[in-house]
């Protein structure tokens, strides 16, 4: 019975979106129902999944297909909210679809990254950006070497989309890492703050960060005014300055700032630096009787590790014996 159900649901949704981009796809649609059928494609794209494999990607490619014709149109409203539906198709169907297609269409259509409507600007930064995993390296490259053109752009708008999105191009940050470095001067917060997490997408983790850059990102968590500047710096300590023990003594600190968030963080980053954070265990630990904060603090005493850590997750009846542990020795 719940089988069926789930199947007529998928048919009409399946339906819904064929009428849909049929109605894209007709010049005489009016200009308020070609609104209403890209918000139809956009919202029911994360309910592929109720089909079977077969209709999920014959939907999603006609849908793709149809919204990739609709940024040919003059409206920005248009433009951007197709650009936003095609990102939601391949947030959840790219790995299905047709690669030649994907890698054709964003081609053709990689100028609109710094199209001079902010709107569909940004858009397609998010949009091409989802599809980075599936397409040709120097195809990534190419829209890496777009996405920094935005990087000096005067809207900080565009600036902050740019700095997060040419950090997750795949195998790109050859090109992209240096020219982020910049922006955490930016006097926008949120290009800061988006800086700081395209860095540490596009760190390989292969390498060391410079000392200089590893003191910056050390003092943006200690002394920028702006929280989510204080939490995207927390995650970036923890993936970047593993070897930095005043990098370790900042997150520390930060167990007892006022902001839940930054607590949150900051718990969390502890959980990269393994045993190194040893001496961060008797702050972690009153955090396991903190329900908004007790899995981080888990996650954290588990990566760590010590006798003092396990004895007190055990306790709680949370100690994880497969949980990942580093326990890697080199200090330098």
């Amino acid at each position: 019975m719940i089988g069926k159900m789930i199947k007529n649901i998928g048919k009409f949704f399946k339906d819904t979106i064929i009428e849909s981009c049929a109605a894209l796809a007709d010049p005489e649609t009016s200009r308020e129902d070609l609104d209403e059928a890209i918000e139809v494609i956009t919202s029911l794209s994360d309910e592929f999944d109720i089909y079977n494999d077969k209709e999920k990607l014959m939907v999603a490619t006609q849908a793709f297909t149809v919204l990739a014709d609709v940024l040919s149109r003059d409206s920005e409203e248009l433009v951007s909210t197709a650009l936003q539906g095609i990102g939601e198709i391949g947030a959840v169907n790219r790995y299905e679809m047709n690669k030649g297609m994907i890698s054709n269409f964003i081609e053709k259509r990689m100028h609109l990254i710094t199209d001079s409507r902010i709107k569909v600007n940004v858009n397609a930064a998010r949009c091409f950006s989802m599809y980075t995993d599936v397409i040709p390296g120097e195809l990534n490259e190419k829209m890496a070497h777009e996405f920094l053109k935005n990087l000096n752009h005067e809207s900080s708008e565009i600036r902050s989309t740019a700095a997060f999105w040419v950090g997750g191009l795949d195998k790109c940050e050859h090109i992209t890492f240096n020219r982020l470095i910049p922006l955490l001067d930016d006097p926008a917060a949120e290009v800061r703050s988006h800086a700081t997490s395209g860095l540490h997408m596009a760190h390989t983790g292969e390498e060391k960060i410079s000392d200089s850059l590893a003191d910056k990102l050390i003092d943006l968590h200690k002394n920028d005014p702006d929280l989510e500047v204080k939490r995207t710096t927390a995650d970036s300590l923890g993936k970047m300055c593993k070897h930095r023990e005043d990098a370790l003594d900042a997150l520390i600190e930060s167990l007892n700032h006022q902001d839940s968030e930054v607590r949150h963080f900051s718990i969390f980053a502890l959980s990269d630096f393994g045993k190194k954070a040893s001496k961060a265990v008797p702050f972690l630990i009153p955090f396991l009787d903190n329900k908004e904060h007790q899995e981080a603090a888990a996650s954290a005493l588990n990566s760590i590790r010590t006798p003092e850590a396990v004895d007190a997750l055990k306790k709680k009846k949370l100690y994880d014996e497969d949980a990942y542990y580093d326990d890697d020795d080199d200090e330098d």
